[in-house]
């Protein structure tokens, strides 16, 4: 994107803030998803748009950025509060549950290894009242890999990993969204 877009973007981003504070005042809870995930599904579309006009190379370029601009969004904490999704999988693996939760453009986000959930947990009691198809209010922290970078993507192939990216998530706390 050249300097001229961003204009417009952040002209955009300070709308809908103020929207949302707006909102905020009358409602106990917010109707869309907070700001950090809305730019959060912003840096994802900018890299599905790159890559789909692009080749080998602008599949890098468009992922390395991305990243980029979800790490600095997300801070050194990875954590996020508040987001809003859609339930797409729960499951166990008879010891501790698994959760996957859609996001807007394809997005997924789920529980892997060292992120899934505990029985006894809060976060296990309350997928056990939940259905795939639900929307949910959650919250939690990105996982980081083990290669340097602050969000694991476990797609298999790197085009998918851009057009739609599955990233390693920890829900500290999930519930349905009112």
């Amino acid at each position: 994107m050249g300097p001229g877009v961003w204009v417009p973007v952040v002209g955009v981003v300070l709308v809908l803030a103020l929207v949302g504070v707006v909102r905020r005042s009358d409602a106990s809870e917010p109707a869309g998803p907070p700001l950090p995930q809305w730019l959060f599904t912003v840096a994802v579309g900018a890299a599905q748009d790159r890559v789909a006009d692009g080749n080998a190379v602008t599949l890098v370029s468009a992922r390395r950025h991305r990243d980029r601009t979800i790490c600095a969004l997300l801070g050194p904490s990875r954590r996020v509060h508040d987001w809003l999704g859609t339930l797409h999988g729960v499951s166990t693996d008879a010891q501790q549950g698994e959760v996957t939760v859609a996001l807007d453009d394809g997005v997924m986000l789920h529980t892997a290894d060292r992120a899934k959930l505990r029985p006894g947990s809060t976060p296990f009691e309350k997928v056990a009242d939940l259905h795939d198809g639900d929307q949910v209010r959650f919250s939690g922290s990105f996982v980081r890999p083990g290669d340097g970078t602050c969000i694991n993507s476990t797609n298999l192939f790197a085009k998918t990993g851009v057009t739609s990216p599955d990233f390693v998530f920890r829900f500290n706390a999930i519930r349905a969204a009112q």
